[in-house]
């Protein structure tokens, strides 16, 4: 009788991806990227909202407000004396905020950029 050999476990093939499975993955992929390429684009249009002083006190009577180097709101909307200066605005994944007043002393305004509803 012959000694008997160890025996290994069965090798097994590392299987390859179908190429109806490459083309299901390749079609999630390209899913993903539509996607968030869609999100992106929707996701950055936002509302800025300015409120000028507080029940028609300490208004600012000119300044500059800009966005990432646009300017949004000029000394002529705030020389009307308006209360609440509304319009849609278009943020990137980094943003500068920029807001120069040129008034008198205690005169403020509050920013509020938000998603559009």
């Amino acid at each position: 009788m012959s000694p008997k050999r160890p025996t290994a476990p069965p090798a097994h093939k590392h299987s390859r991806s179908s190429s109806s499975g490459q083309k299901g993955l390749i079609a999630k992929e390209k899913t993903k990227k539509q996607s968030a390429k869609r999100r992106t684009v929707l996701d950055n249009r936002f509302h800025r909202t300015i409120v000028n002083g507080e029940r028609g006190q300490n208004m600012v009577t000119s300044g500059i407000v800009s966005l990432n180097g646009a300017i949004v709101v000029d000394s002529n909307a705030f020389s009307r004396n308006a209360r609440v200066m509304a319009t849609d605005v278009v943020v990137t994944s980094r943003n500068t905020l920029s807001v120069e007043l040129r008034s008198a002393p205690g005169s403020f305004i509050h920013v509020v950029i938000s998603p559009k509803p």
